[in-house]
Parts: structure tokens; C-alpha cells; sequence
């Protein structure tokens, strides 16, 4: 298993409270990410080929899908993101994947994401946290968000093979 270091968010971090946030959670392995961060938000960790490490409670309670049915999958086909104006945004090699490799800083984005009874638009700021290779995004309910969830374009989430 790799050793977890302290997140050091990079210089110029748009969003550098989340550093703290990310700190929390990955300090303490052996406690869930919800007892840690205090304020239950969602939270899902990715590596460099954007393989998803960790999904915490409330990114489960969020998205209603389970952390046990993303693990291991690519992030890009979990939350089949896309802008509010539907173009894609999520995919392999994506734009915030490569900047976020390159530790170039990485604005927080607004996207529309698929859930277990549709889509929600969330509030995505993401951070590095060990060295390149493992990264964390917040999922924040957006402003002016319709509290119900839209129809999704896409149907349910496959299973793992």
C-alpha cells in the first residue's frame, strides 16, 4: 500500500480551505472520511490512470451510489460529467486530470453529474494530494440547484467486472 502524506496544496490553489478538508481525511485512514472532515462532505479520492481510491458516506449519500460499486472504476465513468451547457467534460484523459498531474492550478468547476435517480449539478474543487499521483475532489450541492434530481441521459451505473 502507499504511504499517504500530508496534502500540500499547490501554490496559487484556487480553493486552498480544501487542503485542510483533504488533510483531515487522509490523515487518519482507520477512520472514516465522514468522522474526520466533521462537516459530512462528499469526498472521493483518484490516482493518476483516474481510478477512484475512496468514496466517502456522503458522497454516497449525494450521489446514491454505493462506495463499494465505484472503487476502482474510472472516475470519468462514474459521474459522467458534463457542463451545465451538456457538453462533456468527464472522460478519459480529461483536462482537470492533466492539470492536476502537471500541478498546474485547477479552478473549481460546476458540473452536472449522473446519480442513482438522474443528475445533480455539483460544485467540483479539486487538490493534489501525494506527489502527482493521488487527487481528491468535494462534491457541493451547486447554487441553484433544484433539490430533485433531473432524468439522466445515460442509464444506471454497470457493475464491475
Amino acid at each position: 500500500m502507499r504511504e499517504r502524506s500530508r496534502n500540500t496544496p499547490n501554490i496559487g490553489d484556487p480553493n486552498p480551505g480544501l487542503g485542510s478538508v483533504v488533510d483531515a481525511a487522509m490523515s487518519r485512514p482507520d477512520v472514516p472520511a465522514d468522522d474526520t472532515i466533521g462537516s459530512g462532505a462528499a469526498l472521493f479520492t483518484f490516482d493518476a490512470d483516474q481510478r477512484i481510491h475512496s468514496w466517502n458516506h456522503a458522497a454516497e449519500e449525494l450521489t446514491g451510489i454505493r462506495a463499494q460499486d465505484v472503487v476502482g472504476r474510472a472516475c470519468w465513468q462514474v459521474l459522467c460529467g458534463h457542463d451545465v451547457d451538456g457538453g462533456l467534460v468527464c472522460h478519459e484523459g480529461c483536462g482537470f486530470h492533466r492539470m492536476l498531474r502537471e500541478q498546474t492550478p485547477v479552478a473549481p468547476i460546476t458540473l452536472v453529474i449522473r446519480t442513482s435517480l438522474g443528475t445533480k449539478r455539483v460544485l467540483v474543487p479539486f487538490v493534489t494530494v501525494h506527489d502527482r499521483t493521488l487527487f481528491a475532489a468535494l462534491m457541493i450541492p451547486a447554487p441553484g440547484a433544484s433539490a430533485g434530481a433531473t432524468p439522466a441521459r445515460q442509464g444506471p451505473l454497470p457493475k464491475l467486472t
